[in-house]
């Protein structure tokens, strides 16, 4: 009974409130509604304030939107300050209709400053599906659903904004979300470099290198987003995890191994945060694939004490027990992992990676780009020599196999060795059959020299990424040639070298496999070539290529915004510089060697 009554009251508390909000305006909004019947009931809605806009009556629409602001943040808890993207749809309503108020009364301070968090929620989605909204202009010219009408007048409102003060942070920064929305990322990276520049204390610094990061993403600028979000974390009193995350994973794409770990170390300080296990697995993982295992296990331990049914937990796990030679403990998850998803271990890449698993490649990291260039390498020690053969040398091809020489030159000097690099690719002669003898022994033997002299500059890894790229692209290439006696040995230097190298099975195992089986030459290449796309996106840049190039170089980290038309001019070449590992790169991508930078090989 006592249930019923509460609930009789709150109901007819509601309705007071709706009743008390809909009498006739005698003032300013009166009309306008406000409920808090439940949390899920907590919500306003402005109809006198808009007509009050519609009318052109500004400073009453201003008020009426700004107390319909500030009682939803007291009362609902929501303000779109946080960036709340799922922030109710009439607080966004709210924030646009005072925005258009603001800018009839040429007050675009305040303007800008709800355009700023309209573009931090994502609003121009919400134009394209709600009239309504788009109604608040009055104006049948901003009724088009074509968010780039939104974008469009709010480019219109900052620029005058700017036009008053340039020198204000937080204008610089909507132009600039508005540059990136449409995809001129160029002109954003400017206005982010002088929203940097006109930032005032440290919130503002650090939103402005945090911004800034974002949008070297964008532009594929992975040392400026580096540097910038460094620099926003210096200047941020409590950085967010994701900060902490976002630079760890940078690291690791540089090889700085050690950082990342801290990094991600750091991310994880609350155990109660939406993506801790996240972090956490991709600390383990790092440990696990740079050869710390005991960290390795404790860390995967820990994931699968947070749940004990994720396969993937379970399956990292099981890889660290593999490496350490643990078989008792292997044999004991692999029961796990069988019992809770029976087909999980069948997979062929995860049982290729259990099969060949053993001790983690020791040594320094190698970034991946540089992994990206051995792996050109491996192609090209393969390539040039069999483009001799067939009498279609390549420029383009023989000038990489001269830059490789020349890495492996400096190499033996460094070690006091004779440097002679690599040998020049000789003419064969004889019957066709000991012509293609001479290529393959002559293969053979320079490939060998590049992985001593890659070993030693660069680590096992990278000898071993350089031998797996060159004998799959030799077999490949061979068995298109209808050639495939040297299957066997290729397939057993392939086995040997994958697991050292850290690739994925996905890259290897399915061609050993064909040559183990005596498939058909048009087989094995078929499978290298699937093996091959792998292995680039595996090695591939994580970061996206710019929408729109532009002729201008990326700026320097924390550079001015008034040099920054300087700093975008390419700069004049002083003399021929050492060519090196990246130009064989640019090379096989088929870059031309006439257009190139100029290099001495």
């Amino acid at each position: 009974m006592l249930k019923i009554e509460t609930s009789c009251l709150r109901v007819l508390a509601a309705m007071f409130v709706v009743f008390s909000f809909a009498l006739p305006a005698t003032q300013a909004a009166r009309a306008d509604m406000y409920s808090t019947l439940t949390e899920d009931t907590c919500w306003v809605t402005t109809a006198t304030t808009d007509e009050a806009l519609k009318a052109k009556k500004y400073r009453e629409a201003i008020a009426g939107y700004t107390k319909a602001i500030d009682w939803t943040a007291k009362t609902c808890g929501q303000t779109l300050a946080a960036k709340n993207v799922f922030a109710k749809e009439e607080l966004k309503k709210s924030h646009l209709g005072r925005a258009i108020a603001a800018t009839g009364q040429g007050d675009y301070d305040l303007a800008v400053r709800d355009i700023a968090l309209l573009l931090d929620a994502h609003f121009e989605g919400l134009w394209k599906i709600r009239p309504h909204m788009r109604a608040l202009f009055n104006n049948d010219s901003m009724a088009q659903p074509a968010p780039a009408v939104f974008l469009d007048w709010t480019l219109g409102v900052v620029n005058k904004a700017i036009e008053r003060n340039p020198k204000t942070s937080v204008y610089r920064a909507a132009r600039a979300d508005i540059y990136e929305k449409r995809e001129d990322f160029q002109e954003a990276l400017a206005e982010r470099n002088a929203q940097v520049e006109y930032a005032q204390n440290n919130e503002d610094k650090a939103r402005a290198y945090y911004d800034r990061a974002f949008t070297r993403y964008r532009i594929g600028d992975k040392e400026g987003r580096l540097a910038d979000l460094s620099s926003g974390i210096g200047f941020d009193p409590e950085p967010e995890a994701r900060r902490y995350a976002d630079r760890a994973a940078l690291y690791k794409q540089f090889g700085r191994i050690d950082e990342a770990i801290a990094d991600y170390t750091k991310a994880m300080s609350d155990e109660t945060a939406y993506r801790y296990k996240d972090y956490l697995k991709a600390r383990a993982d790092l440990y696990r694939e740079y050869g710390k295992l005991d960290a390795a296990a404790k860390d995967f331990e820990k994931l699968v004490a947070l749940n004990a049914k994720n396969a993937d937990y379970l399956h990292g796990l099981l890889l660290v027990r593999t490496q350490q030679g643990d078989a008792r403990q292997a044999k004991r998850l692999r029961a796990q992992i069988d019992k809770l998803k029976p087909d999980y271990l069948d997979n062929p890449e995860r049982a290729c990676e259990l099969a060949t698993a053993g001790p983690a490649p020791t040594g320094p990291a190698i970034p991946p780009a540089t992994l990206r260039d051995v792996w050109s390498m491996g192609e090209v020690a393969a390539l040039a020599p069999i483009q001799h053969l067939i009498g279609k040398p390549n420029a383009t091809i023989d000038k990489a196999w001269d830059v490789m020489s020349n890495l492996v030159r400096a190499e033996q000097k460094a070690a006091g060795e004779p440097p002679r690099g690599l040998a020049q690719i000789p003419k064969f002669d004889g019957s066709k059959s000991d012509q293609l003898k001479q290529t393959i022994g002559f293969i053979f033997r320079q490939a060998k020299v590049a992985e001593a002299a890659l070993e030693k500059k660069y680590g096992k890894r990278a000898a071993a990424v350089f031998a797996v790229s060159n004998a799959g692209y030799l077999a490949a290439t061979l068995n298109g040639m209808g050639v495939p006696n040297v299957n066997v040995q290729l397939g057993k230097m392939i086995a040997a070298d994958a697991p050292a190298s850290g690739l994925p099975c996905g890259v290897w195992a399915d061609t050993v496999a064909k040559i183990e089986g005596k498939a058909k030459p048009a087989e094995i290449t078929k499978t290298w070539d699937t093996g091959r796309k792998r292995a680039r996106e595996v090695l591939a840049d994580p970061a996206p290529k710019p929408e729109k190039k532009s002729e201008a170089a990326p700026e320097k980290p924390n550079a001015d915004a008034k040099n920054a038309a300087a700093e975008t001019k390419p700069a004049k070449s002083t003399g021929l510089r050492e060519c090196d590992d990246q130009d064989i790169a640019l090379l096989l991508e088929g870059a031309d060697p006439n257009t190139m930078p100029p290099c001495d090989p």
